[in-house]
């Protein structure tokens, strides 16, 4: 069996369990574009709003002081999860002249991964406190469930933003609210939610909130990739070999990070 979906996921189904079963995942394929859309919510939702000066001033108008935005050259992101999207994020932010913090319990402070970004090795609540802009990128699994809730949004800066495009169980939706509609934070972007499709919130009346439908994947070269690598994986295993991408072998781990 294989799937475009990621290691945490295909562990909860317990048909994969079956020793019986090779399950893979393609998930690595998908790696590059998550990384590419934490930047480009992240660039709007602390710039001058272009989509709404879009429509304003397709509508007539030509009000420049009503678009003021902040810019993010300078400011400080914090990466929730250094895995491969977390690096590649981070790597896309230096980009703009961000500095980086990350919270990755799994490295430690002399890992090359953090040398190559320039970035700093701190525990979650300093990151939340400390990061203008805050980016997750965390499995769904017992221990990221509602990892973000009303206490650590009440260590954020006010002019802080969140946003998500790993798993949207990491968190707590009720509290992001309160912490919005607040003023605790300045805003937030999320591409995933803890259910999907979502039943109505309040979120979607907020106007300093962005939100996709778990679109981070969605390109025609992303999907080209996965088709690709769960037929080549498919092949792999009918011909006797192991599967770069295994998700439940026991005994081996995938070739990528998780």
């Amino acid at each position: 069996m294989s799937h475009e979906s990621s290691c945490a996921r295909l562990s909860n189904c317990s048909s994969s369990r079956e020793p019986a079963r090779d399950w893979t995942t393609s998930t690595s394929r998908l790696r590059p574009k998550p990384a590419y859309l934490s930047p480009t919510l992240r660039t709007r939702i602390r710039s001058a709003r272009p989509s709404a000066a879009d429509g304003d001033t397709k509508a007539g108008g030509w009000n420049r002081k009503r678009f003021f935005g902040h810019e993010i050259y300078g400011k400080t992101l914090g990466i929730i999860g250094l895995g491969k999207i977390g690096y590649l994020t981070a790597a896309r932010a230096q980009a703009f002249g961000m500095k980086i913090l990350a919270w990755a319990p799994q490295l430690s402070r002399d890992n090359v991964y953090l040398a190559q970004l320039n970035a700093e090795l701190v525990g979650l609540d300093e990151l939340l406190s400390r990061a203008d802009v805050v980016s997750c990128h965390v499995p769904s699994n017992p221990q990221t469930a509602g990892m973000l809730n009303r206490q650590h949004f009440a260590t954020m800066k006010p002019t802080a933003c969140i946003i998500n495009t790993s798993r949207g169980e990491i968190i707590n939706e009720a509290d992001l609210v309160d912490a919005l509609k607040s003023g605790k934070i300045a805003g937030a972007a999320l591409d995933v939610r803890a259910n999907e499709p979502p039943s109505k919130s309040e979120l979607e009346s907020l106007p300093n909130v962005i939100l996709t439908p778990h679109i981070a994947a969605f390109t025609d070269e992303a999907q080209e990739r996965v088709t690709s690598a769960v037929c080549e994986d498919v092949a792999r295993v009918l011909e006797g070999k192991s599967p770069q991408y295994p998700a439940n072998r026991p005994g081996t781990r995938p070739t990528v990070l998780a």
